[in-house]
């Protein structure tokens, strides 16, 4: 009897399989035709990761979305003052978060002049919460020119 029911079994979680597989394919059409997915970075951006680290060692620092649409900035010890960032490889559409860790020598964090914010204006210089190991976030999406910030500080 055993023997009869294992057949029956493997061949129903077999076409259950298939059919799920066939929804999923299903789910990948438009207008009737298969789409592919293209473009390995405007995948890994859409699945949010975050990357290393990053301590700047001098004024600058460059952030690049290609590692992660959520960045740590942290400037414990390692600034040499306030840090000018520069931002590469952004993919319009996407939402980026730069996570800033103040250091015990009060930095400041010195913008791109294509970040805005609420009001039409857009800060120059966000000064970072002072507190040693304070942290503040700026959640960006990017419209293809532009990154539309939200600044949102003091979480620690």
């Amino acid at each position: 009897m055993v023997r009869e029911i294992i057949p029956q079994f493997v061949t129903r979680a077999e076409k259950k399989i298939g059919e799920i597989l066939t929804r999923f394919q299903e789910g990948l059409m438009l207008d009737g035709e298969a789409q592919s997915i293209t473009g390995a970075k405007t995948f890994d951006q859409l699945a949010s990761k975050v990357a290393d680290t990053l301590a700047p060692t001098g004024a600058t620092q460059e952030i690049d979305w290609e590692n992660g649409n959520i960045q740590v900035l942290d400037l414990n010890d390692t600034a040499a003052g306030d840090v000018t960032l520069t931002m590469v490889n952004p993919v319009a559409g996407a939402k980026y978060i730069l996570k800033i860790i103040q250091g015990a020598q009060t930095d400041d964090v010195v913008l791109p002049a294509n970040v805005l914010f609420a009001g039409g204006t857009a800060p120059a210089t966000i000064n970072v919460s002072i507190a040693d190991d304070a942290i503040d976030t700026i959640e960006m999406v990017y419209d293809g020119t532009n990154y539309l910030a939200t600044l949102v500080q003091a979480y620690g």
